[in-house]
């Protein structure tokens, strides 16, 4: 079942649309104090994540890494692509919500809600509103369309733990 949450991210002014098991895990990804940490909660082999990353570790850790070598995530997130090996939990949720619903047929969505694709560049995409109450209409529109597994939660402390960068 989908579960979706909503809240503000530190410095954004509207309300972000995220998957809830992916943000717990970034958050967890932040707390990391070691790169064996951070390998283990992305689910990667430490031997695998040497070979495909080696070039990566150098230039941000200036020499050789072990499972112990100290980590600070929020100093690399969304600066190396190493640093973004957890999803981003605004763009898991953007790709689960059903395509073939035409949101803006609701007039509270339309005004409200707003669906960001990433491509091209280094944007992500995103599901915005300029209105918590969007959120819960979204639900409700989703539920009317026939997609009764997915909850939308109100947890403004999760979002922002999620991106305390």
């Amino acid at each position: 079942m989908p579960e979706l949450i909503y809240g503000r991210i530190p410095n954004h002014d509207e309300y972000s649309l995220l998957e809830k098991e992916t943000a717990r895990k970034q958050k967890q990804s932040l707390d990391c104090t070691t790169w064996g940490e951070y390998v283990q909660l992305a689910n990667l082999d430490w031997d695998t994540f040497i070979d495909e990353w080696s070039e990566s570790l150098r230039r941000i850790a200036g020499g050789e890494v072990s499972p112990d070598t100290p980590i600070d995530l929020r100093e690399i997130k969304g600066q190396h692509n190493i640093g973004d090996l957890i999803r981003d939990p605004r763009v898991v949720a953007c790709e689960i919500l059903p395509t073939e619903i035409d949101y803006s047929e609701d007039p509270v969505l339309a005004e409200h809600l707003h669906i960001e694709g990433g491509s091209p560049g280094p944007n992500v995409s995103v599901v915005t509103a300029t209105v918590a109450e969007a959120f819960e209409r979204l639900e409700t529109v989703l539920h009317r369309k026939g997609h009764d597994e997915f909850s939308i939660n109100q947890d403004e402390t999760l979002v922002r733990d999620a991106y305390d960068l």
